[in-house]
């Protein structure tokens, strides 16, 4: 799977029950109106996305529009080392949008105590970085998770800041107190 390139609208099923080992990278980007989902099938247990001390469990780099939700990921290496089980990473990237976590099983995760950019360990990362290209992640949510390291933890901007748009510095002006005679 992670060697495929999944289109706008492409849904990846994972049968209930399976596990996967290893990285799940899969390529590709959403748009606004025709995301990626990544999802269980069938009954029983959450597909198990078990990392196996890999960087990451779960990887998406460069890429938006994408939903996954009802699985199980683990992250257990040999020895504590830097590691994720889920990272959406922005690097020189611009905007990136729309992600959807929902309804994750994470636990396991045996990262180090770092939460910087590099190194860095969690459940959930937003890693945004670079140096060339303005990158920022919008239109992202991550409710229900659960397990001891499923914490909502990311780095939503970083490198160079998202460029400032005419309507933010409008509103800024509109909420500025005024002068008032007396």
């Amino acid at each position: 799977m992670s060697a495929t390139t999944f289109g706008a609208g492409d849904r990846i099923l994972i049968k209930r029950g399976t596990s996967c080992a290893g990285t799940l990278a899969p390529k590709g980007s959403g748009t606004a109106t025709a995301r990626i989902s990544v999802d269980a099938y069938g009954t029983g247990a959450k597909p198990l996305i078990a990392g196996g001390g890999a960087p990451r469990a779960v990887l998406l780099s460069g890429q938006q529009g994408w939903e996954i939700r009802n699985l199980e990921i683990t992250n257990r290496g040999a020895t504590v080392g830097d590691r994720r089980a889920v990272s959406i990473e922005a690097r020189d990237s611009g905007r990136l949008a729309h992600f959807v976590l929902e309804n994750l099983d994470i636990h396991d995760v045996n990262g180090t105590d770092s939460k910087d950019i590099v190194p860095g360990s969690g459940g959930i990362f937003f890693p945004v970085s670079g140096t060339t290209t303005r990158s920022w992640a919008r239109g992202h949510r991550h409710p229900e998770q659960h397990g001891a390291v499923a914490r909502p933890r990311g780095h939503l901007h970083g490198g160079l800041p998202p460029p400032r748009r005419r309507h933010d510095l409008l509103k800024r002006r509109q909420r500025s107190p005024r002068r008032t005679r007396s």
